[in-house]
């Protein structure tokens, strides 16, 4: 039977009605739910810009579950990796490990080789805070062995093989992947690991006392950086101003602590802040500003205790707590300091900061108990040889010292006081070195800058002269073909050279304002190093230490002196041999307060010398003028007197300085027993000098000098 049709319009007009209802409704749900899923996920993400790592990582195991649900593998394991890095922002690690390993099995079951990497590497970050070296070099092996992944997993496996070959000690190990490392980032520009990888290999300079190298990729590294990723300036300044206070440059060193605090103020790098804290805090302790120095360590422990981390920094912080309380004359406190860091130690192993927790419990009980301190003494003394620490022998030398003129056993206790005095002398010695020798290759490599641009310019001048008379035969060739045009030639000719003529000036001019501007900035140099010596000296009141510095501080002035006549006088190679000893000479009565007390005659024939000989010549006189003012007059001379002649004589520099004092009785007392001598040989045989010693009514030293340039 055929319905209607009005009745066939009316049932189709209901399916439409019920199909439009269905799909409101349902359309609704499925619209939810998915607006569930992507706002639960940019919660996660929310919580993790804000810091909230807690919430984040409950956020991030819902959205796991659900990506689980929905057999979205790639989506699931990144999530559960985003579990994993929040939970370490909560030092959640057996939390994270579980969801980590989660992560690896459902990319390794589901083939997909970059989430299966990444989650190694998650992994691999783990155990890598938790200092377990052996599963980072499993991991990181895992990494390299994964064919197809983007190149900074396997820099990162690279850094973390040399990171783990370095805590078991072996360095050529650690050198060759992180060498690797390196070539890999610059290869591929990679900006966010090089950095790091820098900073890594610079603090192996910094062991092998290469400092200035260190410093170099120090500063390297910070190139790198850029405002993506500001966050990592703050570690790169903490590792400068550590190195910096490694060279005893304390005011550089306080400079990049507090531009590294200043960083961490502005991004919040709450960690980070606790290593800027310690920096600042160690620097103020190397200069004995104590209670400033507590202040920064408790700031560094305050923040440490809230948030957590690794258990040998924590001790580090602790020790330097307690070694101020205890200059801050605080026994009380840094007894319960000591009680607190032993069990962190039982903990971390052996450590340098086992050694030190040593000295400061010796120093401890040599305050408060000192009968009893051998064995703890004893302690110190066998942690220091099994970590070869030369500068904690010398105050453990010192601790035996102590304790034996407790119990008056005072000749055991000189014999160790002179162990300690030869072991500073020698620590002394090495560091003067490496300054001197330090300070002769930064003047070399601008001497050789400085060649490299004299001979550049004569080039050019050379190729010039050869493009003139190339043009003058061609133009006398075309002048006998086209007589006409030879005077427009030669006018035009006559311009060119006029112009390079200029040119060739003014680069020789400009030449001539950058080597004065390098003398000017050397002599600037040396002043500063004069003035940290000077500041230095006011923190000193051991007399001989405050001699030695005053003898540095004179050194340093008369190589500067050089500087300062070669910048100011117009001979850029050469200085006055009379103008330069009579400032000298002026500056050392000055030094050690001579008025009119000691005459000084000065005969001195007038000539420039080249800066080779002026150096070591000035250094020379500064050691013989400065020993006699602290020696030789010891006894009440009448009418003291010092003479210093200088003249040329046939081929050689005759070198003499005589005084009327009479401390020395003969010349076998100054061989071998005075450094001032040996410097005084070390610059006659860079001079091929040969000295001649006598004393007749005073000391007489004379250098016969075969080996010198006039300017």
């Amino acid at each position: 039977m055929t319905l209607p049709k009005v009745t066939q319009r009316n049932s189709l007009l209901r399916e439409v009605v019920l199909i439009v209802v269905f799909c409101f409704l349902y359309g609704n749900i499925f619209a939810q739910l998915f607006s569930q899923d992507s706002t639960l996920q940019s919660k996660a993400e929310q919580a993790v810009f804000n810091g909230k790592f807690k919430e984040a990582e409950d956020l991030w195991k819902k959205v796991a579950f659900q990506k689980a649900q929905e057999n979205k593998v790639k989506e699931e394991v990144s999530a559960l990796i985003n579990v994993v890095k929040s939970g370490m922002h909560n030092s959640n690690y057996d939390s994270t490990e579980h969801y980590a390993r989660l992560a690896i099995n459902r990319a390794k079951s589901n083939n997909l080789p970059t989430e299966y990497a990444v989650a190694l590497d998650a992994l691999k970050f783990i155990f890598e805070f938790q200092n377990n070296s052996d599963s980072v070099l499993f991991l990181s092996q895992k990494i390299l062995d994964t064919d197809g992944l983007p190149s900074n997993y396997y820099s990162n496996a690279y850094t973390s093989l040399a990171q783990s070959y370095g805590n078991y000690g072996q360095n050529d190990l650690q050198v060759k992947y992180l060498s690797k490392a390196i070539e890999l980032d610059k290869i591929n520009l990679d900006s966010s690991s090089l950095p790091f990888n820098l900073i890594d290999m610079g603090t192996i300079k910094t062991r092998n006392n290469l400092h200035y190298e260190a410093l170099e990729l120090f500063y390297e590294a910070l190139e790198y950086v850029n405002k993506k990723n500001k966050f990592k300036k703050a570690t790169i300044y903490c590792h400068i101003g550590s190195l910096f206070i490694t060279l005893k440059n304390f005011e550089k060193a306080e400079e990049y602590g507090l531009k590294a605090l200043e960083v961490c103020e502005e991004l919040d790098l709450t960690f980070t802040k606790t290593r800027s804290y310690l920096i600042l805090g160690i620097n103020a302790k190397r200069q004995s500003k104590f209670k400033e120095a507590l202040s920064y360590f408790e700031k560094s422990d305050s923040i440490f205790s809230m948030i957590g981390g690794r258990e040998s920094f924590k001790s580090q912080v602790k020790i330097n707590i307690g070694e101020c309380l205890l200059a801050l004359n605080k026994d009380t406190e840094v007894k319960k300091v000591i009680e607190e860091v032993k069990p962190i130690l039982d903990i971390v192993g052996e450590s340098k900061e086992s050694l030190n927790l040593a000295i400061l419990e010796a120093e401890y009980l040599l305050k408060t108990n000192p009968l009893n301190v051998l064995k703890q003494i004893r302690k110190a003394e066998k942690l220091c040889k099994e970590f070869e620490l030369q500068g904690s022998e010398a105050q453990i030398y010192n601790f035996y010292a102590q304790y034996y003129g407790h119990i008056a056993d005072f000749e055991k206790s000189q014999i160790y006081i002179s162990k300690a005095n030869q072991l500073k002398d020698s620590i002394y010695r090495n560091e003067q070195t490496y300054i001197v020798h330090n300070l002769e290759a930064l003047y070399q490599k601008k001497e050789q800058a400085s060649a490299i641009k004299l001979l550049s310019t004569q080039n050019e001048l050379q190729s010039s002269k050869l493009r003139q008379q190339k043009v003058v035969i061609i133009g006398t060739i075309a002048g006998l073909i086209l007589f006409g045009g030879l005077l427009s030639f030669i006018v035009s000719l006559l311009r060119k050279v006029r112009s390079q003529k200029l040119i060739v000036e003014k680069s020789l001019e400009e030449k001539e304002v950058l080597l004065k501007e390098i003398h000017h900035r050397v002599k600037n140099n040396l002043q500063v190093i004069s003035s940290l010596l000077s500041l230095q000296a006011k923190y000193i009141e051991d007399e001989g230490a405050l001699n030695a510095l005053q003898q540095g501080q004179d050194r340093v002035f008369s190589m500067a002196l050089i500087h300062q006549f070669l910048y100011e006088g117009e001979n850029l190679i050469g200085v006055n041999t009379i103008d330069y000893f009579e400032q000298l000479a002026d500056n050392l009565s000055y030094s050690y307060n001579i008025d009119e007390d000691v005459i000084i005659n000065l005969s001195v024939e007038e000539m420039k010398l080249d800066v080779d000989t002026m150096i070591p010549l000035g250094l020379i006189v500064n050691e013989l003028v400065s020993n006699a003012f602290k020696h030789a007059f010891k006894s009440n001379t009448s009418k003291p007197e010092i003479n210093i002649n200088l003249n040329r004589k046939n081929e050689n520099l005759i070198l003499e300085v005589r005084d009327n004092g009479e401390s020395i009785t003969d010349t076998e007392s100054i061989y071998n027993t005075s450094f001032g001598y040996e410097l005084i040989k070390a610059f006659a045989n860079k001079l091929h000098a040969k000295i001649d010693l006598k004393v007749e009514n005073g000391l007489s030293i004379m250098l016969h000098i075969n080996k010198f340039k006039a300017a």
